[in-house]
C-alpha cells in the first residue's frame, strides 16, 4: 500500500503558483477571503479525518510526502483515494507555506462553511449560551467552541468583533468541535442584546469580582453567559444589561483567569448542577468551598 501511496508524489506536483494553492493561501491569511468564498482551511490528520466522518464538504485536499511519515497518514490517504477525494499533491515546501502549524502533517483541506444564517439562540434551562465579547486570540476563540461542546452548553455566539471563528488557528483549537457547534456572530452590543432578549434569555456577566459564587449560582434558568475578551473585558453597556453577575473565587494575588479557563470553570458548574440536582455531587456530599477565597475571576469574564 505504501508504494501505491508514494506513486501519488512520483509525477508532477501542483505548482505553488497554481490558482488553487493561491486561493488556499488567501484563506489562510484573510478573514475577508473566508467570508467571501464561503470556505475555510482544515489542517492535520485528525481534523481532516474528523471532517470526513462528520460529512463536511471538502473542495480541495492538498497532500504532501510528509503525510506518509506521520502515524495515521498512509491510512487516511488510502481512504481518501479510494473515496475519490479531490487530492492535489504538493511538495513539502508548499505545504509549509499553506500551514499555520510549525510541524505540518502533510494534509490540508479547503472546507465549505455552513450555508445560511445560524439558528437563533436556544432557550434551554440549565444549558447556558456562551457569548464571547471581542475575543481577540483565535486560539482562545477555538478553545471556547470546544468547551461549549464538552460541557453541553446551548451554543456559542462570538460578538463585538475580534477573531474569526474560521481562522486556521481557531479551527485547530476546536479540535473538531467546530464541525458540530456552529458559532453565531454579532458585531455590536445593541444587536446582541436584541438577539438575546428576543430568544428569552436571562443575562449573566462573568466579572473579576463582586459577583455570585459559581457553585451557588442558579444555573437552572435559561442563561446567556457573557464573557469578555482578553484585557478589556465586557463593556459597560453589557454589564448594565446583565441581571446577574458571577465571579470565580481566587486566592493569592491572582486578579483574573485566562478566558478559556474561566469559561470552562463556569460552564462546568452549570453542567454539574444539571447532572447532579441542587448542585450536589454524586454521593450526596456538599460541594467543597475554597478557604478564604476572594470573589475574583477573569478580567475578560
Amino acid at each position: 500500500m505504501m508504494a501505491a501511496m508514494e506513486d501519488l508524489f512520483a509525477g508532477d506536483l501542483v505548482s505553488p503558483r497554481n490558482v488553487r494553492v493561491r486561493a488556499a493561501l488567501d484563506l489562510c491569511r484573510s478573514a475577508a477571503a473566508r467570508r467571501e468564498s464561503g470556505a475555510y482551511l482544515v489542517e492535520g490528520i485528525k481534523l481532516v479525518n474528523e471532517a470526513v466522518q462528520e460529512g463536511v464538504p471538502l473542495l480541495d485536499l492538498f497532500v504532501s510526502p510528509g503525510l506518509l511519515r506521520h502515524e495515521g497518514g498512509p491510512g487516511l490517504l488510502a481512504t481518501l483515494k479510494e473515496a475519490g477525494a479531490p487530492l492535489l499533491p504538493v511538495a513539502d515546501g508548499v505545504m509549509a507555506r499553506l500551514s499555520e502549524s510549525r510541524s505540518p502533517q502533510g494534509i490540508l483541506a479547503t472546507a465549505v462553511r455552513p450555508a445560511g444564517v445560524p439558528s437563533p439562540p436556544s432557550r434551554t434551562p440549565g444549558r447556558p449560551l456562551l457569548v464571547g465579547w471581542h475575543i481577540q486570540d483565535p486560539g482562545n476563540l477555538g478553545a471556547l467552541i470546544r468547551i461549549v461542546e464538552a460541557t453541553g452548553a446551548a451554543g456559542f455566539l462570538a460578538a463585538g468583533g475580534g477573531a474569526d471563528p474560521y481562522h486556521p488557528r481557531a479551527v485547530r483549537a476546536t479540535a473538531g468541535s467546530l464541525f458540530r457547534v456552529r458559532p453565531s456572530q454579532c458585531q455590536d452590543a445593541a444587536a446582541l442584546l436584541a438577539t438575546l432578549r428576543s430568544a428569552g434569555l436571562d443575562l449573566v456577566a462573568a466579572v473579576p469580582r463582586d459577583g455570585d459564587p459559581p457553585a451557588s449560582f442558579p444555573w437552572d434558568r435559561p442563561w446567556a453567559l457573557l464573557i469578555g475578551g482578553e484585557g478589556e473585558g465586557l463593556p459597560d453597556v453589557l454589564l448594565q444589561a446583565a441581571g446577574r453577575r458571577v465571579a470565580i473565587p481566587t486566592e493569592g494575588r491572582v486578579e483574573s483567569l485566562a478566558v478559556p479557563a474561566a469559561a470552562a470553570m463556569l460552564l462546568y458548574e452549570a453542567q454539574r448542577h444539571r447532572i447532579t440536582p441542587a448542585g450536589r455531587p454524586q454521593g450526596g456530599r456538599s460541594a467543597a468551598r475554597p478557604r478564604r477565597a476572594r470573589p475574583r475571576g477573569p478580567r475578560g469574564g
